[in-house]
């Protein structure tokens, strides 16, 4: 597992005052990249509560989003983009994802907007602890973006309906552009 906690810390660097930084770091600290995955969990966790108190839910975005982008590999972009040039049309693409069970396998047109349904939650650190906040799916949200933004060549705006770790059954993202169909 990379070193999440120092992800998210680059993250709050570029996105938030130099003195919010400082007074993160200092209390969370950065594990090293040879701590254990449950190590790194509980300093992400800390980390995540530490966000929740100085910034706001869309300063927590943007620092978690990115994120998301780290986190999705290149060759699954590669793979979701091979998948769309094969594709008849949005629907078919959709059918090829899932059955990959990339992005959770149940994704589905809804109206003029993907739905992404995770049934489980797939982020290994995020089951590796407990209370962790629900900000930290926003992690998830940027995959989305990420995936996408990059198949599809155009901006996506992807939004949080519910997640596991906020007490929902399943994490359910919506993912819209300009023309979804």
């Amino acid at each position: 597992m990379a070193n999440r906690a120092q992800a998210i810390l680059d993250s709050v660097k570029n996105r938030v005052a130099p003195d919010i930084y400082e007074s993160i770091e200092a209390v969370c600290g950065i594990p090293d990249d040879h701590a254990t995955p449950a190590v790194q969990a509980r300093h992400v966790a800390a980390l995540m509560q530490k966000l929740s108190r100085h910034c706001t839910p869309d300063e927590i975005s943007e620092i978690m989003r990115p994120c998301g982008h780290r986190c999705i590999s290149d060759h699954t972009i590669e793979t979701a983009k091979k998948l769309y040039a094969d594709s008849a049309d949005l629907p078919d693409f959709l059918r090829r994802l899932n059955e990959r069970r990339i992005g959770g396998g149940q994704l589905h047109i809804e109206g003029d907007h993907i739905v992404g349904v995770y049934d489980r939650c797939y982020c290994g650190l995020a089951k590796s602890t407990k209370d962790l906040s629900p900000d930290y799916c926003e992690c998830s949200a940027g995959w989305f973006e990420k995936l996408f933004s990059s198949v599809l060549g155009k901006d996506v705006a992807v939004t949080q309906r519910g997640t596991i770790l906020s007490g929902a059954l399943e994490c359910t993202f919506e993912i819209r552009w300009e023309k979804c169909s």
